[in-house]
Formats: C-alpha cells, structure tokens, sequence
C-alpha cells in the first residue's frame, strides 16, 4: 500500500467513527497543497463563515474531537458538540475559541481582541425533517444591554447516522459557521 494509499485508509477509518487516537498531520500535509489529489475528494469538509468558503479534512481524531485542516494552516477543532477552536484563518480573525459549560446550559465564545461572550442555552433538543436529515439542535440567548442576542447550535445527520452539517453561531448576535460534507 503506498503511503497515500494508507493516509487516504486511515482518513476513511476516522470517518467511520474509529476512536484510537491517529496523528497523521504530516502525512496529509503533504497530500493538501493544492487540494487535486481526487482520493481526498470524499473527504473533503467545507468550512463556511463570513462570505468566505475554505475546503479543510479531518486530520486527527481522538475519541469524539476531530481536527480538521488544509495546507494553508487553516485549523478547526470540533468537539463532537461545539466548534471548539478555529486558528490560521486569513485576514485579521484572530485565534477563535468556544465551549459549554458541563451542565449544557451556559455555552462561552472567545476570539482574541474581544471580550468573551456567555449565552444561557436551551437542552439540546432532536428533530427530524426527513429519514435521511435529523440531528439535535439548541439555541442560546445573551443580554446586551437591553437587548437579547441569540445563538443557535446544529448537527445534522445524514440517514447513515453520518454527520452532514455542523452550524454554530460565531457568538451571540453573529453570523454562523458552517461545516458541511462536500460530497
């Protein structure tokens, strides 16, 4: 098995939901520069925010966290609930952090040169539109001010029970991310 071979195996293994801890960064590196080689195709992830659009794999898996990349330094960590961490974007973005509390009920947002922002959230809660799109969402309210700002978290699932789209708001009163499965 040559070695793109093998890092195209072991992306498809993290995929499919394989909870050993692989660190294949190197490997895939070298397969992203230019993002043609079309074995990665199929794993390939959209990351949507802001009117700008970047294609991104995951790379890392360790239980339900999965760090995703592309060849340009561009990484999101995602947490299996939150997008947790979002570094590397162009321009002047910053280093983007976010999480819930243990309980659920108080999620945090944290982007470098602004103050952190917390919502109260609602329980996650499940819906279904179809047999193939259902998944669990939960929505958010901050105060600001005499204002309340609103923030909303999605995953839907594909009927596979694979993930086909993370949304989360950047924070409170913002626009959303968007991290969808490209095939």
């Amino acid at each position: 098995m040559t070695g793109r071979a093998f890092s195209v195996f072991l992306l498809a293994a993290m995929l499919a939901g394989c909870g050993a801890r692989m660190s294949q960064i190197d490997t895939v590196r070298r397969l992203l520069p230019d993002g043609t080689d079309p074995r990665l195709a199929e794993y390939a992830w959209t990351l949507e925010f802001n009117g700008a659009a970047y294609v991104i794999y995951p790379i890392e898996a360790d239980g339900r966290r999965v760090l995703f990349a592309n060849g340009n330094g561009l990484r999101l960590t995602w947490d299996g609930v939150s997008l947790i961490v979002l570094e590397g974007v162009p321009g002047a973005f910053g280093r983007y952090e976010s999480g819930i509390e243990p309980d659920g009920r108080e999620r945090w947002y944290a982007q470098a040169g602004l103050t952190v922002e917390r919502a109260v959230c609602s329980p996650q809660r499940q819906w279904r539109l179809t047999q193939d799109r259902f998944g669990w969402r939960q929505e958010c309210v901050s105060a600001a001010g005499s204002k309340s700002l609103l923030s909303h978290h999605l995953v839907e699932f594909d009927g596979n029970g694979n993930i086909r789209l993370v949304e989360a708001s950047i924070r409170p009163g913002a626009s959303t991310f968007k991290l969808s499965r490209q095939r």
